[in-house]
C-alpha cells in the first residue's frame, strides 16, 4: 500500500467523522450560553446573596484543570496547543489530562484515554463533586480547542467555575426569587455539579469536532503535496526521457555527419 492510498483512507475516515462532530458540537453551542446564564442568574439572585446561600470559590486555593486532546494524532495543533498550555502549569494545581496524546507528567493527577471517555467519566465526577461540595478549588478551567465554526477553530483555556459570563454593563439581575426549604446549599451544590459535568462534556464535544475538522485539513493539504510530488515525478520522468531522445538524436546525427566524410 503506497503512500497515497494510506492518506487517502485517513482523509475518508476523516470526512466520514468530521461531518457528525461538527452537527453535534453545533447543537451543543446552542444549549451552552443559555444553560450557563441560567446557572449565572441562580448564582447571583440577590436574594440568595443576602441569605448567603450562593455557592463561593476558595480564593488561597489550588485549580483544577481539565486538558482535553485526543488519542489520534495528524491532526495539525490540537495536541500541540493543549500540550502547550500544559506545560505552562505549576505543581499545586490539580491537573486531568484526557487523550493519548496530551502529554503525561508529574503533575498529572488523573489521565484518561479519549476512547475511555464515556466509561471512566465518573472518575471526573467525582473530582468536581468533591472539589465543590469541599471547595477544594479557587476556580475550574478548561483547556482545550474550541470549535467555533467550520473555519474558525482556537485554543482556549476556558473558566467553567466561579461563573464568569460576558455581560453589558447596563445588565442587571431582574429574576430575583426565593426559596423554601432548609438544603438549599446542597441544592446549589447539586446545581452547579450539573453544570460543570454538561460544561465538561460540552468541551469534550468541541474537542471533537475541532480534532477531527483539523485532521481533515491536514489529510486534505497531504493529497495534495502527495499529488505535487507525483507530478513533480512524472514531470522528471518526462524530461529524462525527451533528454536521452534529444540525445539519442543527436547521437544520430553526429554518427551520420561522421559517416558522410
Amino acid at each position: 500500500m503506497n503512500i497515497k492510498t494510506i492518506v487517502k483512507v485517513m482523509n475518508f475516515h476523516a470526512l466520514l467523522r468530521v461531518d457528525r462532530a461538527h452537527r453535534d458540537a453545533d447543537q451543543y453551542q446552542m444549549l451552552e450560553r443559555e444553560v450557563a446564564r441560567m446557572i449565572d442568574i441562580i448564582q447571583n439572585n440577590r436574594n440568595f446573596i443576602l441569605d448567603k446561600w450562593t455557592l463561593t470559590a476558595k480564593e488561597d486555593a489550588p485549580r483544577l484543570r481539565i486538558y482535553i486532546g485526543s488519542d489520534l494524532g495528524f491532526c495539525g495543533a490540537a495536541n500541540a496547543s493543549v500540550n502547550s498550555m500544559l506545560d505552562e502549569e505549576i505543581p499545586e494545581n490539580t491537573v486531568i489530562t484526557i487523550g493519548k496524546k496530551v502529554r503525561k507528567r508529574e503533575l498529572v493527577d488523573l489521565s484518561i484515554q479519549r476512547e475511555e471517555f464515556e466509561a471512566r467519566y465518573d472518575e471526573i465526577e467525582a473530582i468536581l463533586a468533591d472539589g465543590v461540595r469541599h471547595r477544594r478549588y479557587s476556580g475550574i478551567d478548561l483547556c482545550y480547542d474550541h470549535y467555533y465554526n467550520m473555519t474558525h477553530i482556537e485554543p482556549v483555556k476556558k473558566t467553567v467555575f466561579p461563573i464568569e459570563l460576558e455581560r453589558d454593563e447596563l445588565e442587571t439581575y431582574t429574576e430575583d426569587f426565593s426559596v423554601e426549604g432548609s438544603d438549599i446549599n446542597t441544592m446549589m451544590e447539586d446545581l452547579i455539579i450539573t453544570y460543570l459535568n454538561y460544561e465538561v462534556k460540552t468541551a469534550a464535544v468541541n474537542a471533537y469536532a475541532s480534532e477531527n475538522i483539523l485532521r481533515q485539513n491536514a489529510t486534505n493539504e497531504s493529497l495534495k503535496r502527495v499529488e505535487e510530488m507525483e507530478e513533480e515525478a512524472r514531470w522528471e520522468e518526462r524530461k529524462s526521457r525527451n533528454e536521452k531522445a534529444a540525445r539519442s538524436v543527436i547521437d544520430s546525427y553526429i554518427k551520420m555527419k561522421y559517416r558522410a566524410r
